[in-house]
């Protein structure tokens, strides 16, 4: 992945529905939208508000060796 720009960071997230974990770059830049899993199409992450995310990438990894996991976004909400 190319170096982050100022107001950046790389970002984790796991899939409720099958836990199959993404990485993506979360930028300050207001925006809504939704990432869905490319394996069960279950949503990874809603956003509505103050970052956007953007390149999102399948993991291959178990969840027990990220060291920060943001908790998946509950597909009921």
């Amino acid at each position: 992945m190319s170096p982050h720009s100022e107001g950046s960071s790389t970002v984790a997230f796991s899939c409720a529905g099958c836990s199959v974990i993404y990485q993506t770059v979360q930028v300050s830049t207001a925006a809504k939208g939704v990432f869905r899993c490319t394996a069960c199409y279950q949503p990874v992450h809603r956003w509505d508000g103050a970052y956007d995310y953007r390149s999102w990438q399948r993991l291959e990894m178990e969840v027990d060796t990220l060291p920060l996991l943001v908790p998946p976004t509950d597909p009921k909400e």
